[in-house]
């Protein structure tokens, strides 16, 4: 009896003891568990890093034209090696273009740029000549080519509106025609021009259809060299050389044109 007694009291402790103390969170038997202890660390996620969307597929071939107009009111014009002068002038500009889309969203191509150039001065007087006068309608043909790289970004992972930037190096010449009065007796200028200049311009692409597409685009950053080289009947009278950095836009710079995208494959 007093065998039993002391049993049933010691299986009694025993099972006391055993639920009192501590079980592991989790077996170890290379099982996975959750339990209510268990806490997740949980990363924030703006949303930024969407689908990629694709504006220009690769392989693709875009065939446009931009056309552009800038004035400037106070364009300073050597002439014939003297002094020189204030011009208003009027520029008017045709870019034939075609691009080829060799990886998503990034094309390279070439251009074809037609400016002409309608000087009119200011102050009719060369300077330190009071007996010569300069006429207006004297202008400029400037053609240029171009090498050009462009990169698509969608705007807001749209496939109707993405953000455009285009590096542009491109050599050209050209000439033109300039015209002074000395004592009634007018006497006409021919003009050469060279240039070479490399620049960016960002701007903005609407796909108006599934192969139309519209640009916007401001040359903000770049240089220009130029030389003019100035004739009369054939031998030169002076010649120019100027080396200019643009850093700021001229919203009369604005480019505006269309193009085509024909898919190749």
């Amino acid at each position: 009896m007093k065998k039993l007694l002391l049993s049933s009291i010691l299986l009694a402790a025993t099972f006391v003891l055993s639920a009192q103390s501590p079980q592991p969170l989790h077996p170890n038997d290379g099982k996975q568990y959750t339990t209510d202890l268990d806490v997740t660390a949980k990363t924030y996620d703006r949303g930024l890093k969407g689908p990629k969307v694709i504006f220009s597929p690769k392989g693709t071939l875009a065939l446009g034209v931009k056309v552009a107009y800038s004035s400037d009111n106070d364009n300073t014009v050597p002439f014939f090696g003297t002094s020189a002068v204030n011009y208003k002038t009027q520029t008017i500009s045709v870019i034939p273009q075609i691009f080829y889309t060799f990886k998503h969203n990034h094309a390279i191509g070439l251009q074809f740029d037609w400016d002409r150039s309608l000087h009119t001065a200011t102050n009719s007087e060369i300077p330190g000549v009071s007996t010569e006068k300069l006429t207006g309608l004297n202008y400029t043909n400037i053609y240029t080519g171009r090498i050009a790289y462009r990169w698509y970004n969608p705007i807001a992972n749209s496939r109707r509106f993405a953000l455009t930037l285009g590096g542009f190096l491109g050599f050209g010449g050209g000439a033109g025609q300039m015209e002074k009065v000395n004592d009634k007796v007018k006497t006409i200028y021919t003009t050469d021009n060279f240039n070479c200049s490399l620049y960016f311009s960002p701007g903005i692409a609407i796909a108006i259809t599934g192969m139309t597409i519209l640009e916007i685009s401001l040359e903000v950053l770049g240089v220009t060299f130029d030389r003019t080289i100035q004739k009369e009947d054939g031998n030169v009278v002076g010649t120019v050389n100027s080396f200019q950095a643009r850093f700021k836009p001229n919203i009369l710079s604005l480019k505006l044109g269309t193009c085509f995208q024909i898919p190749l494959y």
